[in-house]
């Protein structure tokens, strides 16, 4: 059979997406494998997916998390009108 690469940002609703499209490909009897950041590893690997990570030294273990709380606080910031 085909061995599926999946590429998609380590997003939650990308990933809920995604994760299950995977495990359909790899039900009909498909190797899949998703490369993405390790923000993305342990859900892909729960999922029962291969993993191959990717921008390993740009978006280390943590840094997502940083970003996206650096961005919400940003965000806040900027719909405070006085």
């Amino acid at each position: 059979m085909t061995h599926f690469g999946l590429i998609c940002p380590a997003s939650t609703g990308h990933l809920n997406t995604m994760l299950p499209l995977g495990k359909e490909l790899q039900r009909r009897g498909h190797r899949v494998t998703l490369f993405g950041i390790l923000h993305a590893q342990a859900n892909t690997l729960a999922s029962g997916l291969e993993f191959q990570a990717i921008g390993e030294s740009e978006y280390p273990a943590g840094k997502m998390v940083q970003l996206l709380t650096q961005r919400r606080e940003t965000e806040w910031n900027d719909s405070i009108t006085i």
